[in-house]
């Protein structure tokens, strides 16, 4: 994972007045500084599997692919005030659903996660204590569907917290799954939770062509948008 500035040094210092402390208040992520918090996240991985050969800490990560399969990729951002609300929705459940949003879219497509990359766009008076939450929750759902973190960005913003993350599976290449594999009768069907964000039946923006085919288009002839791209690993 990769800071955009250098860490702050943001320490909390407890005051006094006439002998008596201050209350102290929750610590930022502005006062942790961006490091900082990388190296929380770095903290909570664990060990490389074999497949990574470079993890996080570097300028890139650089890892195997499964030999015979085809690799898809998607993307998803969720972004407070237009997919959540941070005042009502739990900081774990943020985490929980900035990765959930993009297994929903490799299991529609046959595909088996395998590694992400975590992008945090945050409010510099983010509680560290809603941080810690929000990566608990993700890694919780990612160790549950043996999805590996392999690297990302942290950088802070005068705007809304936001939570982008790019997720890489497999899949033989004569199971992937598409849209237009649907037969007549059957209806669309949307993966994601509840209350997660735009569903697949409204305008959303992510890279590729049409849904039938890697850069096909849709039955009614008009170009649709992608939720996934699929790339070839070929030994």
């Amino acid at each position: 994972m990769q800071s955009d500035r250098p860490a702050d040094s943001g320490q909390l210092a407890a005051g006094s007045t006439s002998g008596h402390s201050l209350p102290r208040r929750s610590r930022s992520v502005a006062e942790a500084g961006e490091h900082a918090l990388i190296e929380r996240v770095r903290q909570r991985l664990g060990p490389s599997p074999d497949w990574l050969l470079v993890d996080v800490g570097d300028d890139a990560a650089v890892y195997e692919p499964v030999r015979g399969l085809v690799e898809v990729i998607t993307t998803d951002a969720i972004v407070d005030g237009v997919h959540f609300d941070r005042r009502f929705v739990p900081a774990r459940a943020i985490g929980h659903r900035a990765l959930a949003v993009n297994l929903s879219d490799l299991a529609a497509m046959g595909a088996t996660p395998r590694l992400a990359t975590l992008s945090l766009v945050l409010p510099p008076d983010l509680p560290l204590a809603d941080f810690d939450e929000m990566i608990d929750g993700l890694l919780a759902l990612a160790t549950e569907s043996r999805t590996r973190i392999v690297g990302g960005n942290v950088t802070s913003t005068s705007g809304p917290l936001a939570v982008d993350v790019t997720l890489i599976g497999a899949v033989h290449r004569r199971r992937v799954l598409t849209r237009g594999g649907a037969r007549p009768g059957e209806r669309p069907r949307d993966e994601r939770p509840q209350g997660s964000g735009t569903s697949r039946t409204t305008e959303e923006s992510t890279f590729g062509g049409g849904r039938n085919a890697p850069g096909g288009t849709s039955n009614s002839g008009s170009t649709s948008q992608r939720d996934c791209s699929i790339t070839e690993s070929r030994p």
